[in-house]
């Protein structure tokens, strides 16, 4: 016999209570945590109710709590909690979530279960050594995980209400982390002015909407850059342009910085409307480091295997594309460094390197014209930098003539074009094909495997077609390539096609155009 469904047995402690059928509705749903559980605001409400404490002791039993309390609405500048207490005493409540435990008075302080996986997420993208300012940070909702998961060296929590300073505290000192955590009182429009220039990464975790702390993180943010994590409210239908308004609002406060944006959904707030988290990359361009980095044998590794998968594939293609060993190092390295943007590149054949001889007498003449057909890659130049949709158009400071309406974002400066798709398929969206129209040679797409993933992405281990992972033959051998804004880095998949939609086969070589890992 299975275990009774837990309404029911509410439904069949109401019952009881009322000696009969219940003058309204049952809750459904409820929140139990510890010794305590907490009912919806409007249940058992009504004048037909007449709830006593027997019926407050009835609901507790039934779902086995000791204490029980009614949700209420989050109320002022504070935002304080609205939590009804139906039976004991003690409002004081630990929960324990994802290895850290928040202490707080459920009738004087709030608490979002919703917001776990954004609580979550912080501590994953918090990367040591860290200095973080949070300019809301109540109970310490995100201070707490990035301090105990994320290893941040340092946290500057700004709170100014009384009840959630206590809670606060005593949350840094249960979990082992209050030697890192400096907590500073007031409004932090104010506190923010003694702590001008210390922070890797901001949190803006206010609804209905934290833009009010924008001009004040920007400032608490260090001079070469650093993140912010602005939660807000966006229609469920739209969630782009809120993103859009709040990242030109932090662009005209601190400009001529290079900007890049994420946007996760962290639950539906009201009817059409969703809780939204933008993360707000800044960089100064003079910092941005887009050299080239040594990846150790790796590559190598990854080439050979690649490369004998296009070499078993060879009679499903009409044509191929060379690209240079010391070419896709870089193209791999910006497309790291740009997570979790897409960035877009632009290349030109090489017409001082044709296609060795050996190769074309293994993998066929081509069967197919496009530029830059018989000659290797060239030198890779970075277009663009943004998301899905902003990275296959061309930047304003681009508009000078060289490309041209017509033509579109693929026009004439570039023959050839790869851009990376963050913990996703390398497979072409519509954007992709659209874009793809314009470009006279091989349009490429690099999948970039990462971890953790803040976006909440995972990466796809299958997918139809035909496109192929680049990396090492042993799955479980997959060293980390690099750790770029605290993602270690895993795999890759690479494709290549034509705008007529036909695929290309890619092969990595050497300078000379020599297959790595073939004897040609």
């Amino acid at each position: 016999m299975g275990e009774e469904d837990p309404h029911a047995r509410l439904e069949r402690a109401v019952r009881g209570w009322a000696s009969g059928d219940p003058p309204g509705d049952i809750p459904r749903r409820w929140e139990r945590f510890s010794d305590v559980a907490i009912i919806p605001h409007d249940s058992f409400k009504g004048h037909d109710w007449e709830a006593d404490g027997g019926l407050w002791e009835a609901v507790a039993e039934a779902l086995g709590a000791k204490r029980l309390a009614r949700m209420g609405e989050v109320s002022g500048d504070r935002r304080e909690s609205g939590v009804e207490m139906l039976l004991g005493d003690d409002d004081w409540v630990v929960r324990r979530e994802s290895g850290v435990e928040y202490g707080y008075r459920m009738t004087r302080c709030m608490f979002s279960s919703g917001n776990v996986n954004e609580r979550r997420r912080m501590g994953e993208v918090t990367q040591e050594e860290e200095v973080l300012v949070d300019l809301y940070a109540g109970i310490g909702y995100y201070t707490l995980p990035a301090l105990v998961h994320g290893g941040a060296s340092m946290v500057h929590a700004c709170e100014w209400n009384p009840e959630a300073i206590e809670a606060l505290r005593w949350g840094l000192e249960s979990n082992g982390v209050d030697e890192r955590c400096v907590v500073h009182e007031g409004d932090s429009r104010v506190t923010s002015e003694l702590l001008e220039g210390v922070a890797d990464r901001v949190f803006l975790g206010l609804l209905p909407s934290s833009e009010d702390g924008l001009e004040a993180a920007l400032r608490v943010l260090k001079p070469d850059g650093g993140t912010l994590h602005i939660h807000g409210l966006a229609p469920s239908s739209d969630h782009s342009s809120w993103a859009e308004g709040v990242g030109a609002s932090a662009s005209a406060i601190r400009p001529g910085s290079y900007i890049r944006s994420a946007l996760v959904r962290v639950k539906s707030y009201a009817p059409h409307w969703d809780h939204v988290v933008l993360d707000l990359s800044l960089e100064q361009p003079q910092t941005r480091p887009l050299r080239p980095q040594s990846m150790g044998d790796w590559m190598l590794d990854a080439a050979t295997a690649y490369n004998r998968d296009s070499y078993e594939q060879r009679d499903r293609y009409a044509t191929y594309l060379l690209i240079p060993l010391e070419t896709m190092r870089t193209v791999i390295q910006w497309s790291m460094e740009s997570i979790p943007d897409e960035v877009l590149i632009g290349f030109d054949p090489n017409p001082e390197r044709p296609n060795p001889e050996a190769v074309e007498e293994v993998f066929g003449p081509s069967q197919s014209s496009f530029s830059g057909s018989g000659f290797l890659l060239g030198e890779p130049h970075i277009v663009n930098i943004g998301d899905s949709y902003s990275v296959h158009h061309v930047p304003e400071e681009w508009t000078d003539g060289v490309f041209s309406e017509e033509r579109g974002a693929r026009g004439s400066r570039f023959a050839s074009f790869l851009h990376s798709h963050p913990n996703a398929y390398a497979h072409p969206s519509q954007a992709d094909a659209e874009a793809a129209d314009w470009t006279e040679g091989v349009e490429m797409i690099l999948g970039v495997r990462f971890s953790p993933a803040p976006l909440g992405l995972e990466w796809y281990d299958q997918e139809d077609g035909h496109r192929r992972d680049l990396k090492p033959e042993k799955e479980e051998e997959l060293p980390v390539l690099a750790s770029v804004a605290g993602r270690k880095v895993h795999g890759f998949e690479l494709i290549g096609y034509l705008r007529n939609g036909e695929g290309v086969n890619l092969l990595i070589t050497s300078p000379e155009g020599s297959p790595i890992g073939l004897d040609l």
